[in-house]
């Protein structure tokens, strides 16, 4: 008796020993006991539900903060795509609406009212230049007032004269004045003089008379003749050469063939018309 009392436990040893059936049988009861549904948002420790834990595709959009997301790596360049309305291929395009295919038209403002400027190459500064290609500074160059050097009024000038009083020749073979025409001329160049005449035989037997054109420095045009007649109508003309600027008249002129006819004239009319070129183009 006293060998079995000898070995009998410590109080420490009951304690220990009421304190783990107790602990058993509590976690018996509450996996026998616990209720359905009846675990929530306090019963859960933190991170206690792992992604091995969640059905796939049970995760709604509803259930996640946008905010805390970060941002798509794909969708890094689709920051500043704003205001690009139907713009299909249109590369750094900003606020390019309805802009297909325009890539990289940047800078492409001010180009407002080009419209029709077709084949309107290097046409630097041509104002109202309809089809001028390579017309470098060529605004509105209308009325141009000098052509190969020369002034308008430098191209073409004109003179006229008439006879002022019917006139006959004296009884010789001296030139009578009919009418006459003065030009400046403004250099080199050619005036083209015509005339016109009625001669009419006032006395002696049917003769001959002449007419011509003269120059003002002593050059004078070959003679026309008419002869047999009692009337005729003589109409010169000719061409004279200029070899500088000044003035120059020139005469129409009439004459008896011989001392024993006179001849009255009338109507005399003359025309001079100065040009700086001749048939060629050339000057003389």
């Amino acid at each position: 008796m006293r060998r079995i009392l000898r070995h009998r436990p410590s109080p420490a040893m009951v304690i220990a020993c009421i304190a783990l059936t107790v602990a058993l049988g509590g976690t018996s009861y509450a996996a026998v006991t616990l209720p359905k549904n009846s675990v929530g948002t306090n019963q859960l420790r933190k991170n206690a539900v792992t992604s091995s834990k969640v059905e796939n595709n049970t995760i709604k959009g509803a259930d996640v903060l946008e905010s805390s997301l970060g941002q798509v790596p794909s969708a890094a360049n689709a920051a500043n795509a704003a205001h690009a309305t139907s713009a299909d291929t249109a590369t750094s395009a900003t606020n390019a609406t309805n802009a297909a295919n325009a890539t990289n038209a940047a800078n492409a403002a001010k180009a407002t009212n080009a419209t029709n400027a077709t084949n309107a190459t290097n046409a630097t500064n041509a104002t109202n230049a309809t089809n001028a290609t390579n017309a470098t500074n060529a605004t509105n160059a209308t009325n141009a007032d000098a052509v190969n050097g020369r002034a308008a009024n430098e191209l073409v000038r004109a003179a006229t004269g008439v006879q002022a009083a019917p006139l006959q020749t004296p009884p010789s073979t001296a030139w009578v004045t009919a009418a006459e025409a003065t030009v400046t001329t403004p250099g080199p160049g050619y005036v083209v003089v015509s005339g016109a005449i009625d001669i009419t035989l006032l006395s002696g037997v049917a003769g001959t008379a002449r007419a011509r054109l003269h120059d003002s420095v002593g050059l004078g045009s070959p003679v026309l003749l008419r002869g047999t007649d009692l009337g005729a109508d003589l109409s010169p003309t000719y061409v004279f050469d200029v070899s500088a600027a000044g003035t120059r008249t020139y005469q129409l002129q009439f004459r008896s063939g011989g001392a024993s006819w006179t001849w009255r004239a009338d109507n005399g009319m003359i025309t001079a018309l100065y040009v700086p070129f001749g048939g060629s183009g050339n000057t003389p």
